[in-house]
């Protein structure tokens, strides 16, 4: 019995095959991209809690209080909250960041290494350093006394403890204006800059910041403002 040979594809098939197959990747592309971005900074949001989990053991173990701001190996907030995470200091990095700087930091890349003080660490998450008691910045006039939160077990749940930042902490107040950009802010040791360090364009316009209730969320950039960073914090718009 004779069997028919089928028709073999032409050279123009096999290229609309191909052009077809071409298109339906560079149109699903975009959403994959998207979608990897949104798992990355909902792992970036639970790093940011699991930090702000980190400081309530300490205070659990330390009646409540705070450790204080100290330029030292092991005593910096690196140092104290590390060894409640079982020291894994893959925490410290947000997976969207794609390196390490070597100093300050930015939207993409993470601040540090730091030796010294630092432990030697890298990361991508800045501390609200107004939970801190003064410590190393005693005598410094930038310092606003009144807006310290030093008994953790007595601040409000809504106060922000860690998020995207370009520096390892900062000293948020309302009098802060808006950085001139957003993926390299310019950073300065004064007050009515100190927002600029959490203020990077690192997940679509916003960041991830945790909370003293344990929660993280995403946060737009201009929205940092009407968070209560200390006591004497007034929300509003950036200036």
């Amino acid at each position: 019995m004779l069997f028919k040979r089928g028709r073999a594809f032409t050279i123009v098939e096999m290229l609309l095959v191909i052009s077809l197959i071409t298109l339906l990747i560079s149109m699903l592309m975009p959403a994959l991209g998207k979608s990897r971005r949104a798992a990355r900074a909902m792992l970036c949001s639970s790093q940011a809690a699991q930090l702000t989990w980190a400081v309530q053991q300490f205070v659990d173990q330390n009646q409540g209080k705070m450790f204080p701001f100290i330029h030292l190996p092991k005593m910096y907030w690196i140092g104290r909250v590390l060894p409640y995470l079982n020291d894994d200091d893959r925490i410290l990095i947000c997976p969207e960041t794609t390196g390490n700087s070597g100093g300050l930091g930015n939207a993409h890349l993470n601040w540090g290494p730091i030796g010294g003080w630092g432990d030697n660490k890298a990361g991508s998450y800045g501390m609200n350093l107004w939970l801190l008691s003064v410590g190393d910045y005693s005598n410094d006039p930038n310092m606003i006394q009144a807006g310290y939160h030093r008994n953790l077990d007595h601040t409000p749940s809504d106060t922000p403890v860690f998020g995207d930042s370009q520096w390892v902490g900062a000293w948020p107040d309302d009098i802060d204006t808006w950085p001139t950009n957003t993926i390299t802010p310019p950073n300065s040791h004064l007050r009515g800059f100190f927002m600029s360090r959490f203020c990077i364009d690192r997940h679509d316009e916003a960041i991830n910041v945790s909370f003293r209730d344990g929660s993280a969320r995403r946060v737009r950039l201009r929205d940092l403002w009407q968070l209560k960073w200390h006591r004497t914090f007034i929300p509003g718009d950036p200036k």
